[in-house]
């Protein structure tokens, strides 16, 4: 038998390469050649906990398309996921609660087997709810939570993204002056998206008793379905809108 030689070694290495190139180059294709490690965040740091268990729900689901040879997530795979993964989080920050989604994905939370208060989570509001459209919405809700003897005062909103929710009539309506939801988007632009999300929440007094108290906005751009960005971005130093969950978190303790 003939020994090792520094051809067969340069031999190894070249295809050692080539495999690497090909594997690196069916994860881009897939868009999941990313830092999945990034989903690891402190868990003190409310914001970047959620956040990064709602990317979790879509870089599963893409997962599993892959495997079964799909190319687009399945809205009600992930909507069941969302129906586990959001009393989880809540229950895990407040013990004394138990939570659970219902209609539409409403999450109850209870205290003593009494209902107490509602929240209801927006990925983003782009799905047929955006501009003016999102307080029939939220009414929608106010009705679903009142039917379970949880007056309007004590109902709840979460937008986590902007990205996908932006209406441009209606961001033009309300700024008073021309600019594009891309711009409107853009980090230059914060304290504009900033004002926006402020008077967004207010055109809600019309169905909630305090808005601004009861609407919370989470991220800009950002959006846990963009993987590519959202698993590339360091989310405990991240600069959040507001720290929205952290202060749902105390109003709900509190109640």
């Amino acid at each position: 038998m003939m020994g090792w030689t520094e051809v067969d070694s340069k031999n190894l290495e070249r295809i050692a390469v080539a495999l690497e190139r090909l594997v690196s180059h069916q994860e881009q294709n897939h868009g999941l050649s990313l830092n999945v490690d990034a989903l690891e965040v402190e868990k003190t740091v409310l914001e970047a906990d959620f956040f990064s268990r709602v990317t979790r729900v879509y870089y599963n689901e893409q997962l599993r398309v892959e495997r079964k040879g799909g190319s687009r997530k399945a809205p009600r795979a992930v909507a069941s996921q969302f129906a586990v993964v959001y009393p989880e989080f809540f229950e895990e920050h407040l013990p004394d609660f138990e939570v659970e989604s219902v209609k539409g994905g409403l999450l109850i939370f209870r205290k003593d087997n009494q209902p107490v208060c509602a929240l209801k989570i927006y990925t983003d509001i782009g799905y047929g709810a955006r501009g003016e459209d999102w307080y029939d919405n939220i009414d929608f809700f106010v009705n679903v939570a009142s039917s379970y003897g949880i007056s309007a005062d004590k109902v709840f909103f979460l937008v986590i993204s902007f990205q996908n929710g932006l209406d441009n009539q209606h961001v033009r309506k309300v700024l008073g002056e021309d600019i594009t939801n891309k711009e409107l988007l853009n980090p230059k632009n914060r304290a504009k998206l900033e004002e926006y999300a402020r008077m967004l929440a207010e055109g809600a007094k019309v169905v909630l008793p305090d808005p601004s108290e009861q609407i919370f906005f989470l991220a800009g751009k950002l959006h846990p379905n963009v993987l590519e960005e959202a698993l590339a971005e360091d989310l405990e130093n991240y600069e959040w809108l507001r720290p929205s969950v952290t202060e749902l978190v105390q109003k709900i303790r509190e109640l």
